[in-house]
């Protein structure tokens, strides 16, 4: 009877909600500190604070100048890949953490990596109320969203990952930001929606640079919802502002989409493909990326996947 008052009832189930959202975000709060650095966390920093340094150069910022500056001949100091080497990282993440860290004068390492992960844990944070709004409007039951955004925020390989990992986790929060927008406009055809949509999406492609492709699926349903229109004058200049918005946007902040564009695409994969063939240990043995036995995929999502998770996928399934 409780269970069944506080969904049904929506004055008992909003209350609840927020409650489940504030006891979630300052709960997480508390345990940030007790997660380690990413293996790639270094290499990102030094990245923020390059593009940092090259967007401040034709400013009048001297203190902030001085201060980024510092702090990369500092990492420069390490054993780090060059950035022109590795330029094909989007830099909306790195950047601004690079900011805040010297706006706020952080020098402990142990701060200005514990700022990272808030950063990250926060983006991942606000994905969560943008998945909730979409399973919402996609079921319209109380029960069902809740426990979506229950295994969203709280499946333990994503929620570990939420607080270090800025590409993967940040990819999917902004993903799943513009996923909301993009249903949103397919439902309304607001030029707002459209543009919210263009907008993290864009920075979504150039956090992993495969999800560019997705844009490929996105533009031809955008075509497709536009076909049927009455007014072709209007779905013609929509198109067009996705298109152009899109580009426009990944040339203002994705550097290694400049280099592709005039390079053309012949070789858009070979830093990845000279890059992605590292050992990986197995079952006791080492195998190389590219000649993974069969059984690697299904155990890792096994092994990485809470039971209820996989419960209710084969349910789904079976049904």
């Amino acid at each position: 009877m409780f269970l069944k008052n506080l969904f049904f009832n929506k004055i008992y189930f909003n209350i609840f909600l927020y409650f489940f959202f504030l006891i979630y975000f300052f709960t997480s709060i508390l345990v940030l500190k007790d997660f380690g650095i990413d293996i790639e966390e270094h290499f990102q920093r030094k990245n923020g604070f390059y593009w940092l340094d090259y967007l401040l150069q034709n400013t009048e910022l001297i203190n902030l100048k001085n201060i980024v500056s510092f702090k990369l001949n500092e990492i420069n100091s390490y054993h780090l890949p060059n950035i022109e080497t590795f330029p094909f990282y989007g830099i909306f993440f790195d950047i601004t953490a690079a900011f805040l860290e010297s706006f706020f004068k952080i020098e402990d390492s142990r701060n200005y990596f514990l700022l990272r992960h808030f950063i990250n844990f926060f983006v991942f944070f606000i994905s969560g109320i943008f998945f909730y709004k979409i399973l919402k409007k996609r079921f319209k039951n109380n029960s069902l969203a809740f426990f979506g955004i229950f295994f969203y925020f709280l499946t333990p390989r994503i929620y570990g990952n939420s607080f270090h990992n800025n590409k993967d986790l940040i990819f999917l929060s902004l993903l799943t930001i513009s996923l909301y927008f993009c249903f949103s406009f397919f439902k309304k055809k607001k030029l707002k929606n459209l543009f919210f949509f263009l907008f993290f999406f864009s920075f979504s492609s150039s956090t992993l640079f495969f999800c560019f492709f997705f844009s490929i699926f996105f533009f031809f349903f955008f075509l497709l919802s536009n076909s049927f229109s009455r007014d072709r004058k209007k779905s013609f200049y929509s198109i067009c502002i996705f298109f152009l918005t899109f580009i426009l946007t990944l040339f203002l902040h994705w550097p290694y989409f400049n280099k592709i564009f005039l390079m053309g695409t012949i070789n858009w994969f070979k830093p990845f493909l000279l890059s992605s063939n590292y050992s990986v240990l197995f079952d006791g043995d080492y195998y190389r990326m590219r000649n993974l036995p069969n059984t690697y995929i299904p155990t890792f999502i096994l092994i990485t996947t809470p039971i209820y998770i996989t419960f209710f996928f084969f349910h789904w399934f079976y049904i």
